[in-house]
This record gives structure tokens, sequence and C-alpha cells, in this order.
């Protein structure tokens, strides 16, 4: 893929199984789409968070996920490389003796929040592309929650 804006034709081979004649060609076109609108954006992953009791800050940080998508040099296209001017990771936060969510977004894979003394944390990341009309957002990342016992998780 060069541009994950342009448009592209599938083209679907079909092997025969067995050497007599195909009445049927042995491909068939597919639709075309755009990566750039119609990729449905993957589950972010949660590489690393630091629960900071001394500065009351919770910092998370986000892996960005790949797509099925190569460039000619066969590296994996990640979601950030497709939409490298649109793109962010919301985090979704709540003292774990709560229920009342939070949240703060970021264009970058970190996202840092101010956090009460001596309270634990549970949270979630979602990916978005604010610009696309629809498979705008990704499913939620796992939720994982801070520990009383540790200021670092992962």
């Amino acid at each position: 893929m060069q541009d994950a804006q342009d448009t592209y034709e599938v083209r679907i081979a079909s092997e025969i199984k067995y050497s007599e004649t195909a009445e049927e060609f042995p491909y068939a076109e597919g639709p075309t789409f755009r990566p750039y609108d119609q990729t449905i954006i993957g589950k972010p992953n949660i590489q690393n968070f630091t629960l900071n009791k001394e500065q009351n800050t919770l910092t998370v940080v986000v892996s960005d996920t790949p797509t099925p998508y190569k460039y000619a040099n066969n590296t994996p296209i990640t979601v950030r490389d497709m939409f490298p001017n649109d793109f962010t990771y919301t985090l979704f936060y709540r003292k774990a003796s709560s229920t009342g969510k939070k949240q703060q977004s970021s264009a970058t894979n970190e996202i840092v929040i101010n956090t009460d003394k001596g309270e634990n944390y549970c949270f979630f990341v979602q990916a978005s592309v604010p610009s696309r009309k629809s498979h705008r957002q990704s499913e939620n990342s796992d939720e994982l929650c801070t520990s009383s016992s540790a200021g670092e998780g992962m």
C-alpha cells in the first residue's frame, strides 16, 4: 500500500483443484476500497503504566495497533501511520472505589492524569479517528487497575 487515502481494487485469485477446464475465470473482482475510510481500528494495547504516588500522576503508554497493510518493503503499517494527523487515544478512568468515569485524550501514545493521594485507579483506552464518519472508534482495550502495593504496572 502506497497511500491509505488512495482507492484500491481487489482481485481474488482462485485455484483449480482438478486439471479439467474451468468455464469461469480463475479470479473474481472484488469491490473497491479506501483504507483510510474503511479500515476498522484494532483494539489498543496498553504497553505499560506508572502510578507515581509522590507526584500524584498516572501515566499510561499505549502501543500503536498494527493494521493488515504493509509498505512496499514489507514493514507493517500501524494505525498511527495511516492516520498521522487525525488519531487520538482516550483514557477512560475511575477511582477503584467508584463507578464514575472520567476521560482524558491525547494525540500521542502517552496519557498522563492527575490522581488523588492514596487512591487506586481502573482504566482502559480507546483509539479514535475523529474526522471519519464511520468506523471512528476502536473497541476498548482490556481494563487494568493500579494496586496499592506497587507503583508500576506491566
